[in-house]
């Protein structure tokens, strides 16, 4: 109980110290300037974006023939393997048209053979000269009709067992189930399209995000980049993922354009489920252990009287005039403009490639002091040097 007493004692007498020593500074006339340490640190830069998780391979399962629909051996999630049964049509309608085609079939045969013992007669009778050229060119003529028609019925035939083998629909990948078009007794018509009876997804444990970038970000983005992602089913799981594509047919709604970004997931836990809505931070840059500044260290202007810069020369308060970015360092007690070089940004920090060292106090911000006690005034230390801040108070 003593050690907190002691301590709340000590930090109150290092406020009180503090407030003592601004006090003093307002008074004497010096400003009070707001200080951070430059540190090392880590820098992320990243891209934000929403998209929605699908299937990487999705198969639309239809009927090539027409017919109602007699058994269903799968349903919605059910697992399949390529060439399992999915679906049966009624086969009867097939069956009978096997069976006319066939019959077809064996009278043109009959007929060929007809029409080949006639034109052999034929040929036998011309040699002899008893028949005219006349009957043996009829007689060839119908032999050749009668196999012309042999091969029509024999390819309606085939015709015919094709569609009686259609009538049993297959699932042409491993994958599950995701939708399912039709119920037993259903009647399908394929008469100018194919219908769907089934969505299969090929495989669920690889999955992809459809990220709409903004044009503004795009060119920041680049295949093999690391991606994180939240869903709104999981709010406390983050999960991983690789972009693979960008792809450059822009997508503008309301004039806004952004360009499709294909992520790469993989799902073995099968917890993303199709249609999810996914918040990803593409990962554009990360820097580690660089030294880093507030970002408004490098917007400061330090308006009013001259600030010594380095090189022992005095300056007109004012970085922004330099071409190069500057930013105030207080040494031996005044601020210092001090040329620096940078790097990248996350929005509230900066890389400093050079310039620096690691604990330089850099100004973030001040307070300047009035004429007299009492007569202080906050002044907005991203202003030029005769506007922006406020008056005495």
């Amino acid at each position: 109980m003593i050690k907190y007493i002691v301590v709340v004692v000590l930090l109150a007498l290092l406020g009180a110290g503090v407030w003592w020593w601004r006090g003093r500074a307002a008074e004497s006339g010096g400003p009070v300037y707001a200080t951070t340490p430059v540190r090392r640190g880590e820098i992320n830069v990243t891209v934000s974006a929403s998209g929605t998780i699908n299937p990487v391979a999705t198969v639309i399962v239809g009927s090539q023939v027409s017919g109602r629909i007699q058994d269903l051996h799968v349903d919605y999630n059910s697992v399949v393997t390529s060439g399992q049964v999915v679906a049966q049509l009624e086969q009867s309608p097939f069956i009978v048209r096997v069976r006319q085609s066939a019959a077809t079939l064996a009278k043109t045969k009959a007929n060929v053979r007809l029409a080949k013992a006639t034109l052999e007669r034929q040929k036998t009778l011309a040699q002899q000269n008893v028949t005219s050229s006349a009957e043996l060119d009829d007689a060839q003529a119908k032999y050749d009709q009668a196999v012309a028609d042999e091969m029509q019925a024999q390819a309606l035939l085939d015709s015919a067992n094709i569609d009686m083998e259609h009538a049993t629909i297959y699932s042409p990948v491993d994958g599950t189930v995701l939708t399912r078009s039709i119920d037993v007794g259903q009647t399908v018509a394929a008469s100018f399209q194919a219908p769907v009876l089934f969505t299969i997804a090929a495989d669920l444990t690889k999955m992809q995000i459809e990220a709409k970038v903004d044009e503004a970000d795009v060119g920041q983005v680049a295949v093999g980049q690391l991606v994180t992602f939240m869903v709104d089913s999981y709010p406390d799981q983050i999960f991983t993922g690789t972009v693979r594509q960008i792809r450059n047919s822009p997508v503008i709604v309301q004039n806004v354009v952004s360009y499709d970004t294909i992520i790469s997931v993989n799902n073995d836990t099968l917890l993303l489920r199709p249609g999810m809505t996914a918040n990803t931070t593409i990962m554009v840059s990360n820097r580690l252990d660089v030294l880093v500044v507030p970002n408004a260290a490098l917007r400061m202007k330090l308006p009013g009287a001259a600030v010594a810069r380095d090189g022992g020369r005095a300056g007109t308060g004012s970085a922004a005039g330099a071409a190069q970015p500057s930013v105030y360092v207080i040494r031996n007690g005044a601020p210092h403009a001090v040329p620096v070089q940078t790097g990248v940004t996350d929005g509230s920090s900066m890389e400093i490639v050079h310039g620096l060292a690691a604990g330089d106090a850099v100004v973030t911000g001040y307070t300047a002091a009035g004429a007299g006690a009492g007569a202080r005034a906050t002044v907005n230390p991203f202003a030029g040097p005769h506007g922006g801040g406020r008056g005495p108070r």
